[in-house]
């Protein structure tokens, strides 16, 4: 197993979703409220860049918020996207821009 496939394996379920048992993927419609995932307190100086696969079902240009939570639930940092595609998209986050 790759340290990436490792990483990703790790990783708790997603909040708020529904998680598809064929693909594994997790559903969510902005209407439902909030999607998180909560990763723990985690040290996150060695990493350099977030990488989400984001699919939407049409192009909406509906504007999205990407909150960094601390323990207390306090925003540490966000970034700010727009949902204008069909499909699956990589977006890649700088860690700096948070």
């Amino acid at each position: 197993m790759s340290e990436r496939e490792d990483f990703f394996w790790k990783v708790p379920p997603w909040r708020g979703g529904e998680r598809d048992p064929v693909s594994g993927l997790t559903r969510w419609h902005v209407e439902r409220g909030p999607l998180s995932l909560d990763v723990g307190p985690a040290d996150w100086r060695a990493y350099r860049l977030l990488t989400l696969r984001i699919g939407c079902q049409q192009a909406t240009g509906a504007r999205l918020r990407l909150e960094i939570l601390g323990c207390e639930d306090e925003v540490l940092g966000w970034a700010a996207f727009v949902a204008d595609w069909q499909g699956e998209r990589e977006l890649l986050f700088p860690l700096s821009a948070f």
